[in-house]
């Protein structure tokens, strides 16, 4: 699972940014649960993760089908 590091609120919303960031990480904490063989990769990015970090992306990305074509845990 592939997560920015920081999800960039700003304090202009009707909810505090760090309100918003705290339900963030546990949404994404959640989803991770969601499997046995899973792996949370966090990346230094925005929301466009795969246009500002590529190669973090792909190193992630290649360590999930080696460790599925090799039928080894994350």
């Amino acid at each position: 699972m592939l997560s920015r590091a920081d999800g960039g609120y700003t304090e202009d919303l009707d909810v505090p940014a760090a309100q918003m960031e705290k339900e963030r990480k546990e949404g994404q904490e959640k989803l991770f649960q969601l499997s046995t063989n899973s792996r949370q990769f966090i990346i230094r990015s925005g929301h466009n993760m795969e246009l500002e970090a590529p190669d973090d992306v792909s190193s992630a990305i290649r360590r999930v089908v080696d460790a599925i074509r090799s039928h080894h845990n994350l």
